[in-house]
């Protein structure tokens, strides 16, 4: 239990939790950017600006854990990976999307 325990509490896990953090804030702050930017700014409709920044914020997200966070090298199978992470990715668009929609 303890070997479990000094696992999940490692150095070099925190240091993962600490940049996979930084990473999600740089995300949102992406995310939050273009949707006011698309919607204020340049006046499209505030569910596409969504779907944009989400796009953007998401790829952003996974290049930066993959290179950065994790050290992880770009190989053959980045695509293949890619597509599986974003569509993952799509419940979270949907249900942003969806709350999006009720609070405007």
């Amino acid at each position: 239990m303890v070997e479990i325990f000094s696992e999940i509490f490692s150095k070099e896990t925190f240091k993962h939790m600490i940049k996979f953090a930084i990473v999600g804030s740089i995300g949102m702050c992406i995310n939050l950017s273009i949707l006011y930017c698309f919607t204020e700014i340049l006046n499209f409709y505030y569910i596409f600006s969504e779907i944009v920044a989400f796009t953007v914020a998401v790829t952003n997200n996974y290049i930066l854990n993959k290179l950065w966070t994790f050290k992880r090298k770009l190989e053959e199978e980045f695509i293949i990976k890619f597509f599986e992470y974003v569509f993952i990715n799509l419940i979270s668009l949907a249900l942003n999307l969806y709350i999006l929609f009720l609070l405007v």
